[in-house]
């Protein structure tokens, strides 16, 4: 073993480069090229390898980066060619960055390249195409790995990704070559259940299922086989003792551009359709159960569909009419940024649906329980019971990083048509970790409500305090919901609308956060706090039944009420005090107020304040008249008609409550 001399390594770079070689055999520069042949190299920690011209062949076992490498701009000629007889390795402790990267086996061989650390080029050709898989990107720890490539990919052999390795493409150019990329993704193993699906690759410009490959052997998938029987029961032929796995294609649907009440609007598209890139579908398990999802528990999913094709990359668009839904997904073998995706996207409601299938033993449609996780900008909840009410379904919490072949739903509420656009900028490079693909960011305030239904179904609310938000409708941070109600529910209430994410830009006080809750049958309802982050030490959180003038403290303890069937709207509120201790900061001390004349209601608002709701009452207590504000106007007219005598009313702002009286003559 013998160290290169600095002078010999600054030719082969023309850069001065801190560095070690392990000597095994010849070292041969001929002009502008370098060749290393039976030689390992290494980048030492705290070395720099700055490669700015010319072409290195390498033929090493091993090219190890424990330093820096610099990354050249595009339009620079270095060029790294990785040639071996046997497999090589590129790894270290540190991110490998090569400018023109290519993998460029001799074509007799059989031999491979192994990623073993993140990576970075500006353009990626992949050369050969003799073996089964000429470049693996494989985490030795079996986590996952990123390939970045910013400018050209040349698929001219096959690239695997194992695990939840991702390949990121930040330029639009379309990938080259009769090549494919191959990435797995877990989906359930129930043949009962639905998974939503969006492929990450295609093969032609569109994909269809046909291409689908049983993974469970990562080095050597095999083609699914597609049987096709819609009955309860579903096909014998779909069973766990097969191998590749059988699916049942009568389950295969699509949903473009309809009304999510329509059943008739899932159309079926089996196993031969084209689907285009970012539509999302769905597929039921092939009853193998190999895996377990990040998060879950016992073995549920399907440990290895494989997508194998072209990497999809670059933009695709969609056209939503006005109060219809449309199925996507994340089109790209990397994780897809959600908020980035409803930010570009002012055209949908501003909000992601993500089903969840948990329970069900036939393919009729009364027999399947599950929900709508969903997600905005304040964050996600997971999803309610759909059917039944006896099963607790929120076992997902969607995050901010869509994972890798995930489909889901968006809505546009708005009349006219809009287009959704997924695009690069929306990529981003982050695992499934336990949550999910989860990130919290600890720095908000969450808090998440539990309710629990006459039936046992469970439905958590999150109130999100974000900057510039209100207690009105805040497009992109308030979540619509999207299920059925069954037995029973909670939401929040903004004007006549039912939300299960509310975001709001402060509370405590005398704020009061509207609940709609909704029971179709007699019983038992449960109001919990399920979480509280980054609240101030001491905060209390109430249940405010406001007629009654009652609160119910579930800051450490859910409480449990029993009511008649009902639509409860405007009588639950979340509070921060107890009923004795509401509206004491004096309405004095605030510049509103209310009068009456020519059966119009007129309130002052000289301090622009944002006004939730007014409320009147009769002078003996009674409700006659309720509206939502939701605005800063300074002066708001209200025409309403009122018998003559004595009222209260009573401003509600996001700090503190007015009381006032008016006469009527």
């Amino acid at each position: 073993m013998k160290k290169l001399s600095l002078s010999i390594f600054a030719l082969l770079f023309s850069a001065a480069v801190w560095a070690q070689v392990v000597n095994q055999g010849q070292l041969v520069i001929v002009g502008n090229y370098v060749v290393i042949k039976n030689l390992d190299f290494q980048n030492q920690s705290g070395a720099t390898l700055d490669h700015k011209d010319g072409t290195v062949y390498f033929y090493g076992t091993n090219w190890t980066n424990n330093g820096t490498m610099v990354q050249q701009a595009a339009g620079s000629n270095a060029a790294t060619y990785f040639r071996g007889s046997s497999d090589q390795t590129i790894g270290g402790t540190n991110e490998n960055h090569f400018n023109k990267l290519y993998i460029d086996h001799d074509a007799a061989a059989t031999s491979v390249v192994n990623q073993n650390t993140d990576l970075t080029t500006n353009d990626l050709t992949v050369n050969d195409n003799s073996g089964n898989f000429e470049y693996k990107v494989k985490d030795p720890s079996a986590s996952g790995l990123r390939l970045t490539v910013e400018n050209n990919l040349t698929l001219n052999g096959n690239i695997r990704l194992y695990d939840d390795s991702q390949l990121l493409q930040t330029a639009t150019t379309a990938p080259a070559g009769s090549g494919k990329l191959y990435r797995d993704q877990m989906g359930t193993g129930n043949k009962y259940w639905y998974n939503y699906w969006c492929s990450p690759v295609n093969n032609g410009g569109t994909w269809t299922l046909s291409s689908l490959m049983d993974g469970r052997d990562p080095d050597n998938p095999q083609a699914i086989v597609f049987e096709n029987a819609f009955t309860t029961s579903g096909s014998p032929n779909v069973n766990s003792s097969q191998n590749p796995a059988h699916l049942n294609e009568a389950f295969i649907f699509k949903f473009e551009n309809s009304d999510i009440g329509d059943y008739n609007s899932w159309v079926q598209i089996g196993s031969t359709t084209a689907i285009d890139p970012g539509t999302g579908y769905t597929m039921k398990g092939p009853d193998i159960f190999n895996g377990t999802r990040p998060g879950g528990s016992g073995t549920t999913e399907f440990k290895a569909y494989t997508f194998a094709g072209t990497p999809n990359n670059g933009t695709y668009t969609f056209t939503i009419d006005g109060g219809k839904n449309y199925l996507v997904g994340n089109p790209y073998p990397s994780a897809l940024d959600a908020n980035a995706f409803i930010n570009d996207n002012p055209g949908t409601n501003g909000t992601l649906y993500f089903w969840e299938h948990v329970d069900g033993s036939d393919h009729s449609l009364q027999g399947y329980v599950g929900g709508y996780a969903t997600y905005t900008l304040s964050g996600g909840v997971p999803a309610k019971d759909w059917q039944t009410g006896s099963t607790t379904v929120g076992t997902k919490t969607p995050g901010q990083y869509i994972p890798v072949a995930q489909g889901f739903f968006v809505q546009r509420d708005a009349s006219g048509s809009a287009t959704i656009t997924i695009q690069n900028s929306q990529r981003a490079y982050f695992k499934e970790d336990n949550s999910n693909s989860v990130f919290m960011r600890s720095a908000y305030t969450d808090v998440r409500l539990g309710f629990i239904d006459p039936a046992g179904g469970t439905r958590e609310l999150l109130l999100a305090v974000r900057p510039g938000t209100s207690l009105g409708y805040d497009w992109g941070y308030d979540g619509r919901n999207f299920d059925q109600v069954h037995y029973g529910d909670m939401f929040f209430a903004i004007d006549t609308v039912d939300y299960v994410i509310q975001a709001t830009d402060h509370i405590g006080g005398n704020v009061l956060v509207p609940l709609h809750v909704i029971l179709l049958q007699d019983g038992q309802v449960t109001f919990g706090l399920n979480s509280a982050t980054n609240v101030p030490s001491g905060m209390h959180f109430y249940i405010y039944d406001q007629p009654n003038n009652v609160t119910y403290d579930i800051t450490q303890n859910p409480q449990s009420l029993t009511l008649p069937a009902g639509d409860y709207r405007d009588r639950f509120y979340l509070a921060f005090r107890p009923a004795d201790q509401l509206n004491t900061e004096e309405s004095e001390l605030l510049d509103l107020t209310a009068t009456y004349a020519g059966g119009i209601i007129r309130i002052a608002n000289p301090q622009a304040y944002f006004l939730n709701n007014i409320r009147v009452y009769a002078i003996n207590g009674k409700e006659v008249y309720f509206r939502h504000l939701q605005t800063k106007k300074h002066e708001v007219k209200l025409p309403v008609h009122l018998t003559p005598g004595v009222y209260i009313f009573r401003l509600s702002t996001n700090d503190a409550t007015q009381t006032g009286k008016f006469l009527v003559e």
